[in-house]
């Protein structure tokens, strides 16, 4: 993890994160972040992403979250503030936004987008100016490549979802997943 006005620092199990903190993952790292309202991101290696805006008030359990992900693959698993309004991803291709529920969001500078929607209400992607929507998990959107239109949202077989999400878990699982 980089502070925007500290040094760069290995993060570990109770680090806390501060406000624009770039967190990088390496061919092995992995990182586990745990939020206010209840969400949590899980980071694959090679990864690169900042937390833009985390805005949270639990009296209200309503908020506001922003990321930016150059590169890499994310699970999200969306809190409270998801059940309110979607929780946004930025990436250089477009942007995701999360309502209520689980998604993986892997971004790939060379090969584009893809973001599968695992459970809750909804997933939009948009690519300038072009929006699609998914309600129905199990399935996903892609975008081939910077300027792309985004798919229209295809069902993804189990079994290839199934292999997406060993692929996930296993990267780096031999070395540490603290940083």
């Amino acid at each position: 993890g980089k502070p925007p006005s500290g040094d760069q620092r290995t993060l570990a199990s109770g680090t806390k994160m501060y406000f624009e903190e770039k967190v990088v993952t390496n061919g092995t790292g992995r990182a586990q972040l745990l939020f206010a309202d209840g969400s949590s991101m899980t980071i694959g290696p090679n990864s690169d992403l900042v937390i833009d805006t985390f805005i949270y008030n639990p009296d209200t359990k309503v908020g506001d979250m922003t990321v930016s992900l150059t590169k890499g693959f994310v699970r999200f698993v969306g809190g409270r503030i998801s059940k309110k309004r979607a929780v946004k991803f930025k990436t250089p291709i477009g942007s995701i936004g999360i309502r209520g529920g689980i998604a993986l969001v892997e971004m790939r500078p060379a090969s584009g987008l893809v973001v599968d929607f695992l459970f809750g209400q909804e997933v939009t992607v948009v690519v300038d100016g072009v929006t699609q929507t998914t309600t129905t998990p199990g399935t996903f959107v892609s975008v081939s490549g910077e300027g792309q239109a985004p798919s229209a949202p295809e069902r993804r077989e189990s079994s290839d979802l199934n292999q997406r999400l060993r692929t996930f878990e296993s990267q780096g699982s031999s070395e540490s997943d603290s940083s």
